[in-house]
């Protein structure tokens, strides 16, 4: 079973249009969720229209969401034969819904619901609120946050390999019987280099 959803019409509350519907989800971890839905009707409905748009009861006692976990609850009296159908049983017997109105993706009736509700699904309507509920929402004073700085990337420093000879001078390149030091040669550098001729620590 896939979800499937119907429109139950339309309600004056505040002076504004709002929609309502009803939404079947057999993908809940706890079973079968039935909800009642309602937003502000996101679209101009003709009057040629208003007979395909009832009007509701603002005052009317919305049900509160229902979990469906067997054939077993199913309304008193029916027998539902499946999870699935004791959901549309109930449903339909707590908004007045009809068999022959439920909608899914693949039938052309989910999209005339979209339009009404402006593609607004169950995940984004607000609970409906009380007939003398305050619909007014409170703007939260956030505080803007600055700029993060711009990370640096610091460039590699070429270091010598640690097997390359070093000679503090020329008298320690001697010793180890290095020298002379030849441009190009490990422990070769200009600074033992005194007549910069490519070689260094030169013997007599």
């Amino acid at each position: 079973m896939t979800p499937v959803e119907q429109y139950l019409g339309r309600v004056r509350r505040n002076g504004k249009w709002r929609i309502r519907w009803v939404r079947v989800d057999p993908y809940t971890a706890s079973g079968i969720l039935v909800s009642v839905h309602e937003v502000d009707l996101a679209c101009e409905i003709k009057p040629a229209e208003s007979a395909e748009h009832p009007e509701l009861d603002p005052a009317w006692p919305l049900p509160d969401p229902m979990t469906i976990r067997s054939e077993r609850d199913a309304p008193v009296g029916q027998v539902a034969g499946s999870a699935e159908n004791a959901a549309l049983l109930r449903a339909e017997q707590a908004t007045g819904a009809r068999r022959d109105r439920w909608v899914n993706t693949s039938v052309s009736g989910w999209s005339e619901l979209n339009r009404l509700r402006g593609d607004a699904g169950p995940d984004e309507a607000a609970p409906f609120p009380p007939a003398d509920a305050d619909e007014s929402v409170e703007e939260l004073d956030v505080p803007e946050q600055d700029d993060p700085e711009p990370v640096v990337e610091e460039e590699p420093v070429e270091q010598e390999p640690a097997d390359e000879a070093y000679y503090k001078n020329c008298t320690e390149a001697r010793a180890a019987g290095a020298a002379p030091l030849r441009k190009g040669e490990p422990g070769y550098r200009s600074a033992l280099d005194r007549d910069d001729d490519g070689e260094a620590c030169e013997t007599d």
